[in-house]
């Protein structure tokens, strides 16, 4: 009998590919698999033919109530969190007796975490003395090397990684006060035994955690993991749907024709796409992508995804005749387009830095300009300019169309560059990242799973918790795993 995974998760239109790929990799190495998100992951798994159960929100939902927009055009984060947060506890009943009820019907052999479902999901495991493990799509996590948002990079490294701790611990503490009471109630008896506790937490998701924890990103863009991360996170490769495979309404089929004509009609255009992010407004962006496509004087295709970037928005300006001219004759607006068949005959590429667009575009071998927004974005720009495979820029709320043309007239050339591109491409293509993941997890059943020794560490670290009178400031205790 096939072994069980089931593979939980949440995140944006980006983030769920690679999970939802990860979970038809995993079917045919010979697993049976369930994959645990949010409803937007539904018709991607329904394409790839993996069992799919929604137990998390929509993040397009919540990024669609009302005084988003309106905060993201004035810069305000704060405001932002505290209505998604709002959003999030409104909805987390359901979401949580969603995935209890998945794990008592699916009884899986091990659950493949996403850093966003970690708490609840540890809870109800360890409830259910099921194995977990982290699967992250990129190496955000405390470390000497590695800035967390709000920080500045220029951070000494013991500042950065105390930031870290006191990011954690507040997201751990905010946690157990939202999620406790609503599994209690579920329940019908007291979750707190079973909700991890900050430093419970920290054997997951610290940069040297006790148990083993997967890192699906491109060694060929991101280079070696931090020195300070333990040899229990392991690097597998970036996670990408096969070009030939982006079919579907998920990936534009709609405007497949209107594409190829234009495609066909002229130069290779840039592209412009930035995924679930909407940047101050759909007005920004769109006049942004515009303005730096004409002074640059390129065609270009502009993906609005979660956004609404129409040439609708170009109304209203000084430049407004000009620029609706220009896109009538030049530009192809699109809501969501196949990144693995289209970057490949872009000249440049235009993103938000996101990990899923940010793998696509160097497996391209096209030019890379990322405009970062927030989080992990601004590692990627950052990578992009250490690679030298494109133009990793400044905040995308400040950048001017004057500075994205200049970005992409300096990717079209640069011979340098294109080539560097090429290289960088040729290397992440040899990444096997779905033989790694099949192979480390068939190992981790067969010697951690199987034998109990996961449960046994957990047991071990548990014990050792309650016994030590400074748990809370002590370095934990961590038997020698070797993965």
């Amino acid at each position: 009998m096939a072994k069980k995974v089931l593979i939980a998760f949440n995140g944006t239109r980006g983030d769920v590919q690679p999970y939802v790929l990860a979970g038809k990799i995993l079917e045919q190495g010979g697993f049976e698999v369930m994959l645990a998100g949010p409803g937007d992951a539904k018709a991607l798994a329904e394409h790839c033919e993996v069992k799919f159960q929604r137990t998390r929100l929509s993040f397009q939902r919540i990024m669609q109530q009302p005084g988003v927009e309106e905060a993201m055009e004035k810069d305000d984060i704060m405001t932002v969190a505290t209505i998604k947060e709002k959003r999030v506890a409104e909805h987390k009943e359901e979401e949580l007796k969603a995935m209890y009820e998945l794990l008592t019907s699916f009884k899986p052999d091990l659950v493949l975490c996403g850093p966003l479902c970690i708490p609840d999901t540890l809870a109800l495991c360890k409830m259910r003395r099921i194995p977990v493990i982290v699967f992250c799509l990129h190496r955000w996590r405390p470390s000497r090397y590695v800035t967390p948002v709000g920080v500045s990079d220029s951070m000494p490294g013991g500042m950065k990684m105390a930031c870290w701790k006191l990011l954690l611990r507040l997201s751990v503490r905010a946690s157990r006060q939202l999620d406790i009471p609503i599994l209690d109630r579920i329940l019908g008896f007291s979750s707190k035994p079973y909700y991890p506790t900050y430093r419970e937490y920290c054997d997951y998701m610290m940069n040297a955690p006790a148990f083993l924890s997967l890192v699906a990103e491109s060694n060929a863009l991101m280079g070696d993991l931090p020195a300070d991360f333990s040899s229990n996170i392991v690097q597998i490769g970036a996670l990408m749907m096969p070009p030939k495979e982006q079919e579907g309404t998920e990936f534009g089929v709609a405007q497949s024709s209107e594409l190829d004509r234009f495609l066909e009609a002229g130069p290779s255009p840039v592209y412009c796409g930035f995924g679930s992010i909407i940047c101050k407004s759909s007005k920004f962006m769109t006049l942004l992508c515009l303005r730096g496509l004409m002074m640059s004087g390129q065609r270009g295709v502009v993906a609005s995804s979660w956004s609404d970037m129409s040439a609708e928005l170009l109304e209203g300006e000084p430049d407004s005749a000009e620029l609706i001219a220009y896109a009538k004759e030049k530009v192809l607006f699109m809501k969501t387009a196949p990144h693995g068949t289209l970057f490949p005959r872009c000249s440049v590429i235009v993103h938000h830095g996101g990990s899923g667009t940010s793998n696509a575009s160097v497996r391209s071998g096209t030019p890379t300009i990322i405009c970062p927004i927030w989080f992990d974005q601004f590692d990627n720009s950052a990578a992009v300019n250490a690679r030298g495979i494109g133009v990793g820029m400044q905040n995308m709320r400040k950048v001017k169309p004057a500075d994205l043309a200049a970005a992409i007239t300096k990717c079209l050339g640069s011979a340098s560059i294109k080539a560097r591109a090429r290289e960088v491409a040729e290397a992440i293509s040899k990444e096997d990242s779905a033989g790694k993941l099949v192979s480390i997890i068939k190992e981790y059943m067969q010697d951690f799973v199987a034998t109990g020794r996961h449960l046994k560490l957990q047991d071990e670290l548990l014990r050792h918790s309650k016994s030590s009178w400074f748990s809370c400031c002590s370095k934990p205790h961590r038997p020698e795993a070797d993965y």
